[in-house]
């Protein structure tokens, strides 16, 4: 085998051999927020249900700062066929894992013009990243 075949064909196998450090996680609710580990590099998405129309919208309370947010929040809503104009759907966040440490993500769904009334939902996860 030449030289420069051996090197091209080593180069091609440490590259498909190395891991990368993300595997992103998706989550639903904080049920597997006990604590939640990931790994630094790694990517978070949460996934939360959403109806912005009955007034209700998802705000972060807390965020750590080893957990970088990749832009802003997006809704979605369910597919035309199940829902209408002003339908729930979801909205979703995505976070990046960097260093080590603890981290904290908490939201609250709320009405933002009624700041005395209960969230109708929360979301708080801890986060152990390594």
């Amino acid at each position: 085998m030449s030289p420069r075949l051996l090197f091209w064909s080593s180069l091609l196998l440490a590259g498909c051999s190395s891991t990368p450090p993300s595997g992103n996680l998706i989550l639903g609710d904080d049920g597997d927020c006990t604590p939640l580990i990931m790994r630094s590099g790694q990517e978070l998405t949460l996934t939360l249900p959403s109806d912005p129309t009955s007034g209700y919208r998802w705000t972060i309370l807390q965020r750590s700062d080893n957990l970088k947010q990749l832009g802003p929040e997006v809704f979605r809503e369910q597919r035309q066929d199940q829902g209408g104009i002003g339908s729930a759907g979801q909205s979703l966040w995505r976070f990046r894992a960097q260093g080590g440490g603890t981290a904290h993500l908490e939201l609250e769904a709320r009405q933002p013009w009624d700041a005395q009334a209960a969230p109708q939902a929360r979301f708080d996860c801890r986060i152990e990243i390594r």
